[in-house]
């Protein structure tokens, strides 16, 4: 299953719910799903990048369910209790203080209000990190610095949330060519000219024997609700 259906597969916000996805980047969650419509949310996406508030209005924005704004998670621009659900997927691990945007999702949303937060976990692209440590001569694994994963992150929520969940994402790479790989190499902005070269003779000579290259992803999705009190 697609990742943004599954999302949605999860997500129990009720009809005609007034909604908060906070780090929409540039829309693309909502564009696979007609929820909003179908169920009366009127949601707010916000994202701290200006660019990627416009790039979300520009793909969502001839729907009337949607509202845009650039907006911190650590000091959210919205009344107490004015949310019934809040989302926010693969955002948490930029974020500075992370107590400090915990405690802002707790303070807008209803009491009773549900929060669901997408991550990563410790092995997400392990392979593909293994790569670059083979020629950057350094152990290499984004992921095992993010601040907010799918192993430490039940806890973390739990300091202002109840009823904390955490369901898992099946999926995995296949990956046939060397390109696609390396435009995410130089995306991550950590090897050398020259390592991205070495890199692309190693992937190469690993297609070499005409079988895609598997890389694991390890992601999912938390769930928790404010309390009534």
């Amino acid at each position: 299953m697609e990742w943004a259906s599954w999302v949605f597969g999860q997500i129990d916000f009720p009809e005609h719910a007034r909604i908060l996805e906070v780090g929409c980047g540039p829309g693309g969650l909502w564009k696979s799903t007609s929820k909003a419509e179908d169920l009366n949310w009127s949601a707010y996406l916000t994202d701290l990048s200006s660019g990627m508030v416009t790039e979300a209005r520009a793909a969502l924005g001839a729907s009337s369910r949607f509202r845009f704004l650039a907006a911190d998670a650590q000091c959210l621009p919205f009344p107490s209790a004015h949310f019934d659900g809040l989302l926010s997927c693969h955002m948490m691990y930029h974020v500075p203080n992370l107590p400090k945007a915990i405690a802002e999702f707790h303070r807008v949303l209803k009491p009773g209000g549900h929060l669901f937060v997408a991550t990563n976990g410790g092995n997400h692209l392990k392979e593909f990190w293994q790569f670059l440590s083979l020629v950057s001569g350094d152990e290499v694994n984004m992921t095992a610095s993010h601040s907010f994963g799918l192993e430490n992150g039940a806890d973390q929520l739990g300091s202002c949330f109840s009823d904390v969940k955490l369901w898992r994402f099946k999926d995995a790479l296949v990956v046939p060519e060397v390109e696609p790989l390396m435009d995410y190499a130089r995306s991550s902005e950590r090897l050398s000219e020259t390592q991205l070269n070495k890199l692309e003779q190693i992937l190469q000579s690993k297609l070499g024997s005409g079988k895609p290259i598997h890389i694991q992803k390890e992601s999912g999705l938390f769930s928790a609700r404010k309390g009534l009190g």
